[in-house]
């Protein structure tokens, strides 16, 4: 199929972002064939093709720390993937060795994307650190949150 081999061919050539944007730039242009082609499920996967590049991009965001809020972005948008991948990306954020405003974002965005699981892991986590470190008082803080 050409239409698969030029999306193929623009994926490679074109990088991440473009490909995360294609099916909006292709809207706009009133591209309904080729944003069909975009959205048709992936055999063998989950979601459809525009999903899989907008996860790429946002796979491709985590090598910069401070793209994290963008990447729990992008993580939220994709709609068959998206919820169980910006969990795992939550509870893998280093945020034990931060300051508290980056853990009170992090819970932010837990909270506006409904998981609480993950924010109550999150303020575990940030527990078990403070009561590591010796600051008991706000250990207690955050393991009753």
């Amino acid at each position: 199929d050409n239409v698969q081999e030029a999306i193929s061919l623009s994926s490679q050539t074109l990088g991440s972002w473009f490909m995360a944007h294609a099916p909006d730039l292709l809207d706009a242009r009133q591209e309904l064939h080729l944003t069909e082609v975009l959205r048709k499920p992936v055999e063998g996967r989950q979601g459809n093709q525009f999903e899989f590049f907008v996860l790429d991009f946002a796979e491709a965001l985590m090598t910069n720390s401070s793209m994290w809020q963008t990447v729990c972005d992008y993580l939220a948008w994709c709609p068959t993937c998206g919820e169980s991948a910006l969990q795992i990306f939550l509870s893998h954020l280093p945020i034990t060795m931060q300051e508290d405003k980056t853990t009170m974002q992090a819970l932010e965005v837990a909270s506006k994307h409904n998981l609480p699981v993950c924010a109550a892991q999150l303020c575990r986590a940030i527990g078990m650190h403070r009561w590591q470190q010796g600051q008991l008082g706000a250990a207690e803080v955050w393991l009753r949150r």
